[in-house]
């Protein structure tokens, strides 16, 4: 039970972080935007292997872990893993970026994202999340 408790918590907080990423993205402020909805695709996805009784790696991308439990997985989610990882990967790459920018280059995350990442970030991150909550729903 405790398991399934905690997992739905990395859930409702994921869900806080998209609605920050949304507000951020309504408010042009991209960088933010594009950390806030990596945050919540990280919850998600250690929500999901908690799910499955996968103890996640503590760090911020999780995709190793999720495609070697794969087989934990009912078929509907296992048929994204992929997509997941595709996706989890590709804001984790840019997390840091999106928190202080370059500092080698002196160039701010103000500069370095533009609408259309953040928006990608976005629907990425509430695909995971609608995925997430399947499961959670549909594992009982």
């Amino acid at each position: 039970m405790k398991v399934k408790e905690t997992g739905r918590g990395l859930v409702n907080e994921a869900k806080l972080r998209l609605e920050t990423a949304n507000d951020a993205l309504a408010k042009g402020h991209y960088a933010y935007c594009f950390r806030q909805s990596q945050e919540c695709v990280e919850l998600c996805l250690k929500a999901c292997l908690r799910r499955v009784g996968v103890e996640y790696p503590k760090t911020h991308e999780v995709s190793i872990v999720l495609k070697d439990s794969a087989q934990r997985f009912p078929a509907w989610f296992r048929d994204r893993i992929e997509e997941f990882c595709r996706i989890s990967v590709g804001l984790a790459e840019r997390r840091d970026i999106a928190m202080y920018g370059d500092e080698q280059e002196g160039l701010s995350p103000q500069v370095l994202f533009a609408r259309g990442d953040a928006e990608r970030a976005v629907a990425g991150a509430a695909e995971i999340l609608r995925a997430s909550k399947r499961l959670y729903v549909s594992s009982g």
